[in-house]
């Protein structure tokens, strides 16, 4: 339980420190508590949908082939997506991230969102790619942009010039 208190105070300082800077308002807390899970499940459907464009060209028109740790990621993807639609669906008032996953997912369609996969190639390719991943260290197989939710991020020098 402490767990919780100590990471909604950090939230909280984070939230804080973005609102009151010299450029700006950076971002906004979407809730006034916010628990690691809640955190956790906003953080996941944030990353996909702004995955979700790579996604689909990917996906269109063939079947994807991806090796274990791309399937693992886009299986978390699509499971957490349809777990938390249908939990929404059922009862948005309950769940205070029901507002900004379905801001993060208007205009997209929930049928891809809901079942895209790949399949697992487990012959002398995965191993092939898991060499290539070797060669180049600075990109991730993570998901279509090398990263969980591609963003502009502002270089860490400028941001404590910002926040003094």
């Amino acid at each position: 339980m402490r767990y919780n208190f100590v990471f909604v105070d950090v939230i909280l300082y984070l939230f804080n420190t973005l609102q009151n800077n010299k450029i700006g308002k950076i971002c906004e807390l979407p809730h006034h508590y916010m628990d690691v899970n809640n955190f956790k499940n906003i953080k996941l459907f944030f990353d996909y949908s702004e995955d979700y464009t790579s996604y689909k060209q990917q996906f269109t028109g063939h079947k994807h082939s991806c090796n274990r740790e791309y399937k693992s990621y886009l299986d978390t993807y699509v499971n957490s997506y349809k777990s938390v639609r249908d939990e929404c669906k059922k009862n948005s008032n309950r769940n205070s991230y029901c507002e900004e996953f379905n801001q993060y997912f208007t205009g997209k369609f929930d049928y891809d969102l809901s079942n895209w996969k790949c399949d697992l190639e487990e012959n002398g390719r995965e191993n092939q790619e898991l060499e290539e991943d070797d060669e180049v260290a600075d990109k991730s197989l993570l998901s279509p942009e090398h990263g969980m939710g591609v963003h502009h991020v502002i270089n860490q020098n400028q941001f404590s010039s910002y926040t003094m």
